[in-house]
């Protein structure tokens, strides 16, 4: 597996038993919103154009479970100034000049 894959099956297996404690109208939202804090981690080291992790937010090496079922997510300063001026700057600036 690649660095920029994200394992759907390993996060699944991973959040389990938190998962298995909510209510079962809860479950889908939370285990998507783990999914995309892992998504947005990867994607944070295309558009930062970098492997090395930060000591918090999106940047960080490892969560808890915790942590990708909580409600707060951020982007520590340092991150989003990385993905501002990586391969991320060329994109927002793409995307800013389509109509």
């Amino acid at each position: 597996m690649a660095w920029r894959d994200v394992d759907c099956d390993g996060i699944s297996g991973f959040l389990q038993a938190a998962l298995i404690r909510m209510r079962s109208e809860d479950r889908d939202e939370a285990y998507g919103r783990a999914i995309g804090r892992v998504l947005a981690h990867e994607l944070y080291h295309i558009f930062a154009d970098t492997q090395k992790h930060g000591t918090s937010g999106v940047a960080k090496a490892v969560y808890t479970v915790r942590e990708l079922l909580s409600h707060v997510f951020t982007f520590e300063g340092r991150a989003s100034n990385a993905i501002r001026s990586g391969k991320g700057k060329a994109v927002m600036q793409a995307a800013a000049v389509r109509p």
